[in-house]
């Protein structure tokens, strides 16, 4: 049963039966237990996202610069280069 409903329940069933206090308190540190550790699991979840980005967006980085540069004679640098290229000797000529 979902959290909210649990709670719902337990809120109209306190209605007609008195919960002694202490009972209530340790629910309460519980609950909050609970939502804290939730909390820190996202946010860890947040931030390793956010590592994995940052290090892909810089190995592209790195990538497009040693394209642009025609560093490591990529593949594509030599099919499609411009340079006496008539139109007959493309890659589809």
């Amino acid at each position: 049963m979902p959290r909210l409903l649990l709670d719902r329940l337990r809120h109209q069933l306190e209605l007609f039966i008195v919960v002694p206090e202490e009972v209530r308190a340790a629910e309460d540190r519980e609950l909050q237990d609970y939502l804290v550790t939730w909390v820190q699991g996202m946010s860890e979840h947040i931030a390793s996202y956010d590592k994995a980005r940052k290090a892909r967006a810089k190995k592209v980085a790195g990538l497009s610069r040693r394209r642009s540069s025609g560093v490591a004679g990529s593949k594509y640098n030599r099919c499609f280069s411009t340079t006496g290229n008539t139109g007959k000797d493309g890659p589809h000529g």
